[in-house]
């Protein structure tokens, strides 16, 4: 069953590959028709919300259509290979990010590479972190649960919404960092595995803002830390990860516009440009609040730097603990 499924992902990755590749076209009075920026996943999650919220002002700025279509399957992979053998001409975008750099390292044989096939254009925004538990477990703090997970090795569970995604990775590196043996629950979404938290099937979990404020609001859940560098000034009395002994570990997730490698640069810069602008508008900055995520505006270089960093990142970490890729 498993091959079977393999063979038949491959064969539809060969013929994405086939119907997207084609020669790149001049830039030189970029842009002059629509721009389309495939998103990975099903309507109505973050990334979609993301994109569409800027894509009314994109579509002002650059005056050309945003058409936005949604391409999901294969934890994002299938839009991201699509658009990987696309024309470099900065017609054809990829809403990517965190799942961009992470699924390959899970899912064998994805017809792409993050560092080779895609230039970086546009950051959207980065949504941190929160390492939350249900309401009735007894810990209290980061101290508790580590403890808990070393007086009973494997028994301590953490939740994801898949293998290979943020949370998965997090919670890998959590036991990692802390030199304890935990157990990955994977499921099918983030709904159903918040669902087994609040039921209290499992321990803990590493989830966004957007998923968790009302839980913690209604008392059904509680926050242990935040992965920022400073606290969340809307629990001002959670430490940071940092403050519990776990420097420099922020998981996160952030998300982003690439484009096929060759993306001429002033095709780049003008589309980042018109994503900054759209990032500064007080409509867009508060509907972001209302996922907990923040803005992240810079330069196309900078978010480069910021890309190229996060695949060797998960690069350095996956070589060092490659017995993590079979959970």
């Amino acid at each position: 069953m498993i091959q079977r499924k393999i063979f038949g992902m491959a064969m539809l990755f060969a013929a994405i590959a086939l119907v997207a590749t084609s020669p790149a076209r001049s830039n030189s009075s970029y842009p002059n028709k629509p721009i389309r920026i495939l998103i990975p996943f099903e309507p109505g999650g973050p990334t979609d919300l993301f994109v569409r919220a800027i894509a009314p002002i994109m579509t002002q700025e650059l005056k050309q259509n945003i058409i936005i279509e949604n391409k999901p399957g294969a934890g994002g992979s299938i839009a991201a290979a699509y658009v990987a053998r696309s024309p470099g001409d900065g017609y054809t975008l990829l809403a990517g990010g965190s799942p961009t750099v992470l699924t390959p390292h899970f899912i064998p044989g994805v017809p792409f590479d993050a560092k080779r096939d895609f230039t970086a254009v546009a950051p959207l925004c980065i949504t941190p972190y929160y390492l939350v538990v249900n309401q009735k477990l007894p810990v209290n703090s980061v101290h508790d649960l580590i403890e808990m997970a070393k007086k009973s090795p494997g028994s301590v569970t953490y939740a994801s919404s898949g293998v290979g995604n943020g949370p998965h990775v997090a919670g890998a590196r959590f036991g990692v960092l802390t030199d304890t043996k935990l157990t990955h629950v994977p499921y099918k979404g983030t709904a159903p595995a918040t669902n087994d938290l609040l039921a209290g099937r499992v321990t803990f979990m590493f989830l966004s803002m957007t998923t968790v404020r009302g839980y913690i609001q209604s008392g059904l859940l509680k926050v242990l830390a935040v992965a920022t560098p400073q606290r969340d000034p809307e629990f001002p009395d959670v430490p940071t990860l940092a403050e519990v002994g776990l420097p420099n570990f922020y998981p996160k997730v952030w998300y982003g516009l690439l484009a096929p490698s060759g993306m001429p640069e002033e095709a780049k810069k003008k589309i980042n440009l018109a994503v900054a602008h759209a990032l500064r508008e007080p409509a867009v900055v508060k509907q972001y609040a209302k996922y907990g995520a923040n803005p992240f505006v810079s330069g196309v270089q900078k978010f480069q730097s910021f890309y190229d960093d996060d695949i060797k990142q998960w690069h350095d970490f996956f070589e060092s603990h490659p017995d993590l890729l079979k959970k």
